[in-house]
């Protein structure tokens, strides 16, 4: 079975899990990237699942007002290097102009 991923949900929703923070070695919030990984990775052994492909896909990051509420959230880069090393393909939408916000 093929799964394709919203990379950028899941990052959000395992940021703001009741989940335990986790602070990686070099201080960082790893919080995000350790519950997306371990996510992708139940899937992985789910026998059920059936998994032959996986890709995950990212939104086009934008500035928007939610880069100052939401500051820190987006582990930049961190699980897009996961992906690399799983050999997991990842995905990014293209840039897209957005009407200014009122």
């Amino acid at each position: 079975m093929v799964y394709l991923i919203d990379g950028t949900y899941e990052l959000f929703r395992a940021h703001f899990s009741k989940r335990p923070g986790h602070r990686a070695p070099g201080g960082w919030d790893a919080k995000a990237t350790v519950g997306v990984v371990a996510s992708l990775l139940a899937l992985l052994r789910h026998a059920d699942e059936e998994v032959t492909h996986l890709a995950v896909a990212f939104d086009n990051p934008i500035r928007s007002f939610r880069n100052d509420l939401f500051a820190g959230w987006v582990p930049r880069g961190r699980f897009e290097a996961w992906c690399d090393a799983m050999d997991v393909r990842t995905l990014k939408s293209r840039p897209t102009r957005w009407a200014p916000e009122e």
